[in-house]
């Protein structure tokens, strides 16, 4: 008979059964309780019957920290700056309670699986110009795509600026190009190393965009993101 890791790990052992009682006070229903020793630690605490016969409550939490912690040493990353990239990124791509899960998560984009493993996306970074204490960021080269190796860069974080979406208040669709109520016009501007370049006033939020793309090529600025115009607006 093959024993698993698993079953050679000290059981959580019963102290008191507390019945059936409600998990939450916004509970319907009730569950069975009991107070347990940890067969690490040796300290009391209370869980969920089912958790400790299906093998889902291992501990008081003690044995959870401890193999956080023995993780932490093994890639030695857990201090670094890079880790907490990868945590963020993690986070708001995967916890509805994030504050910005409705800017990523919420509109489809996610992490991909290689990268939920921190030795994988430390490589990649490595591998693709990351340097720790550079100011470096990670940026989504398609802006509604995910967070995966074809799809992502490191830049500093005023080229990483020029890749944001468009603003759902933008009337014009374009980037670089806004509605002026006082001319009735489109006005195009294009911000390059913290100074707002103006383009001029257009009768269409086209012939803005194509100012807005025209300096970008003309520049050969690096890391903006050419707007996407209809070919009957370019002949």
């Amino acid at each position: 008979m093959i024993v698993s890791e698993q079953d050679k790990l000290p059981k959580p052992i019963l102290i008191e059964d507390l019945g059936m009682l409600y998990p939450t006070e916004n509970s319907k229903n009730k569950i069975r309780f009991g107070i347990y020793k940890c067969g690490f630690c040796g300290n009391d605490f209370k869980a969920n019957t089912q958790g400790i016969l299906r093998g889902n409550t291992k501990s008081c939490g003690c044995y959870q920290k401890r193999r956080a912690s023995e993780t932490h040493k093994t890639h030695g990353l857990w201090s670094t700056k890079l880790y907490s990239i990868w945590g963020e990124i993690k986070r708001r791509t995967l916890n509805p309670k994030h504050n910005h899960y409705n800017d990523y998560g919420g509109r489809g984009i996610t992490i991909c699986g290689e990268w939920l493993d921190i030795q994988n996306f430390y490589n990649w970074a490595i591998s693709n110009g990351y340097e720790e204490n550079k100011g470096l960021s990670i940026d989504r080269i398609d802006n509604d795509g995910n967070y995966e190796p074809n799809n992502c860069r490191w830049t500093t974080q005023n080229i990483q600026a020029r890749n944001q979406r468009i603003r759902k208040n933008n009337k014009s669709r374009y980037r670089g190009v806004c509605y002026h109520k006082g001319n009735n016009k489109y006005q195009a501007q294009i911000r390059v190393n913290n100074k707002s370049i103006y383009l001029g006033s257009f009768l269409t939020p086209e012939e803005g965009a194509i100012a807005y793309n025209n300096y970008i090529i003309e520049n050969n600025l690096e890391g903006f993101i050419l707007n996407e115009i209809p070919q009957e607006y370019l002949i």
